[in-house]
């Protein structure tokens, strides 16, 4: 009747896993255990620039905007908000 055919590997993740491999080998290593605290304030500002600078050329409604208020939680000292993305130590 019906022959089975071997099942053939589906071209689409064959692509997307070569796409990961590539992706993969090209990403930045980011120290964060090393980071100095004014680095990481900077590092959270750019990449929520990003997320929010990138809802402007998307179709439909922004997922996300408006102001950026970061804060810095410490064991020692509780929460303290970062004034012009600059940590002010009192």
């Amino acid at each position: 009747m019906f022959k089975l055919l071997p099942k053939q590997p589906n071209p689409f993740y064959f692509t997307l896993g070569v796409i990961f491999e590539v992706v993969q080998s090209a990403e930045y290593i980011i120290p964060f255990d090393g980071m100095p605290l004014q680095e990481g304030i900077d590092y959270v500002k750019f990449c929520l620039d990003i997320m929010i600078n990138q809802t402007k050329f998307v179709i439909g409604a922004p997922t996300c905007s408006g102001n950026v208020r970061i804060a810095v939680v410490r064991q020692d000292r509780g929460v303290e908000f970062v004034v012009n993305n600059q940590l002010r130590i009192r």
